[in-house]
């Protein structure tokens, strides 16, 4: 489904959480669960928290700003990836 309105797919009901930065309150997806791969006989993990959310809503992050989520600090490791449909990934680390 397809929708002009990314507000649309945001819902604290569903899977959003807030996400404070720079005075500001948006909604996104949070990823901070591990993620199991394999490559070959190379078994890897990837460890890294990341969010996704509305570009616009996100395009102001820069590396090594703190951002809050469900009580906890990250810090932002890259700029947004835009992704060409109006969503953006970020990725984090975790501070503490």
């Amino acid at each position: 489904m397809k929708s002009d309105n990314l507000d649309d797919f945001f819902h604290l009901d569903d899977f959003a959480v807030e996400v404070s930065f720079q005075n500001k309150v948006v909604l996104a997806q949070f990823d901070a669960h591990p993620i199991d791969s394999h490559l070959g006989q190379i078994d890897y993990e990837i460890n890294q928290p990341q969010i996704t959310g509305s570009y616009q809503d996100l395009k102001d992050l820069t590396p090594r700003d703190l951002i809050e989520i469900e009580g906890k600090t990250f810090r932002v490791e890259h700029y947004p990836d835009h992704d060409g449909t109006g969503l953006a990934i970020v990725k984090l680390s975790e501070e503490g």
